[in-house]
């Protein structure tokens, strides 16, 4: 028998996996942060809810160091990793100091509003639980390190107050996290400024609005209250207004028509007129010449159904470039996926590598014609470019 099968707390039962935790390599760094202050909070109300008046002085500590550790892991986490995205400098003292590691947070004025929104939330709880336990200690042992009883200024601890701040506390890590894991794709796109996050720029983008409202005289009140509100000097909002200006995302917002890269609104229809061909039940068309007609395809049998499918290939292949077909294919992942249109110039080139030869071309047609949500996908990639009418003008 191994030490874990004989471990007390770490050997598995023979019973059921059903309370089997993923934890170690299975587990999430995250884990820890939304662990700490779920626990702190179902302490709380599991002591409320079933009235257990006597364990409220046992319990008084545990929900007090759980909240405390949840902060200081988030602030912990959320140094790392805008170091990490190189949007603050590194916090590399290692200690329980959760008012230093806010400072040093708040001091880096991190390029993202909600993010520092955030964090001057926290400034009341980082405080207050640093004036009483700066390291941690005093909510886990009854006296100091220098001999003092802990806790020797604060007699009472209303549970029920500390339940409704620590709802808040959670709220707050909850959007922390995700601010995050939206700011690791976001930076990919290249569309920030060392003052303005993407999500900055995009709300920027709609307070602006048309570039041919920016002679209004209403335009220099906005350009102050977004310099105020984003915290923006004259020059750094400059740099955020050129910035959304080279966005084929954040552009559309401010009146811009974007461009295909290879591909004209023309080439785009026509591959829907040949989609159509294909899918004959999406809408009465024409058929294939004057030989195959829509209902004809819909009773053909497989051989005659890959003679069509061979025809509108070869008859596509003949005007559709290499060039062209990466163009399409990006347009449709981009559509599919909801992705930014900013790494449209990318995928355009990582789709090239594909379609370097005709066969690979054809064999991008025929996957493209298969698609049934290659028209709704077009159209939401069209639509991410400006290009609304002729969205509309795809049915």
């Amino acid at each position: 028998m191994s030490s874990v099968d004989s471990d007390p707390f770490f050997s598995l039962s023979n019973s059921s996996s059903t309370w089997n935790a993923c934890i170690g390599p299975q587990g999430e760094e995250t884990n820890y942060i939304e662990g700490y202050i779920e626990a702190a909070l179902l302490l709380c109300e599991t002591l409320m809810a079933n009235w257990l008046l006597m364990q409220r002085d046992t319990l008084a500590m545990p929900i007090l160091y759980n909240g405390r550790h949840a902060i200081e892991l988030i602030l912990k986490y959320t140094a790392k990793n805008l170091s990490r995205l190189n949007l603050a400098r590194e916090y590399s003292t290692l200690n329980h100091d959760i008012l230093a590691i806010w400072q040093h947070l708040h001091e880096a004025n991190v390029p993202d509003k909600e993010i520092r929104q955030c964090l001057c939330k926290l400034e009341i709880y980082v405080k207050s639980m640093a004036q009483i336990d700066n390291d941690g200690q005093e909510f886990r042992y009854a006296e100091t390190r220098d001999g003092q009883q802990s806790l020797q200024n604060n007699p009472i601890l209303d549970i029920e107050n500390v339940k409704n701040h620590l709802i808040v506390i959670k709220e707050i890590i909850k959007k922390i996290l995700s601010r995050l894991n939206d700011l690791e794709d976001e930076i990919r796109t290249g569309i920030y400024t060392n003052r303005a996050s993407r999500k900055d720029l995009l709300e920027i983008a709609e307070i602006l609005g048309n570039q041919s409202t920016w002679n209004d005289a209403d335009f220099i009140n906005k350009k102050q209250s977004i310099m105020e509100n984003f915290g923006l000097s004259s020059r750094a909002f400059s740099a955020a207004v050129n910035k959304i200006k080279s966005s084929r995302d954040l552009s559309v917002l401010i009146g811009t028509e974007g461009r295909f890269i290879h591909l004209l609104n023309e080439d785009i229809h026509r591959f829907i007129g040949e989609w159509h061909i294909w899918h004959p039940n999406h809408r009465e068309t024409p058929g294939l010449g004057n030989s195959i007609t829509v209902s004809q395809i819909d009773v053909a049998s497989f051989i005659e159904r890959a003679q069509i499918t061979y025809l509108i290939c070869e008859r596509t292949a003949s005007w559709l470039t290499s060039e062209k077909m990466a163009d399409l294919h990006a347009l449709f992942d981009i559509g599919r996926s909801n992705l930014f249109m900013d790494l449209y110039d990318a995928r355009v080139a990582s789709a090239m590598r594909e379609y370097n030869s005709t066969s690979s071309v054809l064999e991008g047609i025929r996957y493209l014609l298969e698609k049934t949500n290659l028209l709704s996908c077009l159209q939401n990639s069209c639509r991410k470019l400006g290009k609304f009418a002729l969205a509309d003008e795809l049915t």
